[in-house]
């Protein structure tokens, strides 16, 4: 069973390892979390805690790959 951990644990986590997050705030009907100064959804939070990503460096990488991919 793959269970997602809720979002308000997430960012409690990314707060403990000293990131900068502010939000939610919302863009439509999506949640969205300014973390180090990036946007993410929740459902990117939840992606990056489960590839063990939840770190400055992971938050870093993972939206450069996103911007060079045009998404």
């Amino acid at each position: 069973m793959n269970v997602r951990p809720n979002i308000g644990s997430l960012i409690q986590v990314l707060r403990e390892r000293h990131l900068d997050v502010t939000g939610p705030t919302t863009a439509g009907n999506v949640p969205i979390y300014l973390v180090n100064g990036h946007t993410l959804t929740e459902d990117e939070i939840q992606f990056l805690a489960h590839e063990d990503r939840l770190t400055t460096w992971g938050i870093f990488s993972y939206v450069k790959i996103r911007a060079e991919r045009g998404r």
